[in-house]
């Protein structure tokens, strides 16, 4: 069971799981002012989809479930900021953990394209990069208008 939160304070921490290919693979590497387990804080029966695992010496903070709670009964913003967190449905994602964008595709007429809207952050982390690269999947006609 999932019931504590984990913020990282200094060291590095590996998200560990299970790969594409069922063998294990590290997911995500977490670092000094990171967190995670905080699915704990707004869902009591939550699970551990990962295992944790210290790359590096680490300096870690625990905070129970039951802390978290306590401390939210005196302060009402957490609360508030709780109970929004716990009122956001859960998002519909693919195996990969990507959103699930509803497509349609025809070769009679034009096809009726579904409404999708993504997630918006109002204050996103932001990366700096060197090179970004994608593959981009489009069907020839779409391919054609431009």
């Amino acid at each position: 069971a999932a019931d504590r939160v984990y913020l990282l304070a200094h060291g590095k921490v590996e998200k560990v799981g299970e790969g594409p290919y069922g063998a294990e693979t590290v997911l995500e590497v977490l670092a000094d002012g990171a967190y995670f387990g905080d699915q704990a804080l707004v869902d009591g029966d939550a699970t551990w989809s990962y295992t944790a695992r210290a790359a590096t010496a680490c300096t870690v903070l625990v905070l129970t479930r039951q802390d978290v709670l306590n401390l939210a009964e005196r302060a009402g913003s957490l609360r508030g900021h709780l109970d929004a967190l716990a009122s956001i449905p859960e998002q519909r994602t693919n195996k990969y953990g990507e959103a699930a964008i509803e497509l349609s595709a025809g070769h009679v007429g034009e096809a009726v394209v579904p409404h999708t809207f993504v997630d918006y952050e109002l204050s996103p982390r932001e990366y700096e990069l060197s090179v970004a690269q994608t593959v981009l999947k489009v069907h020839s006609r779409v391919a054609d208008l431009y």
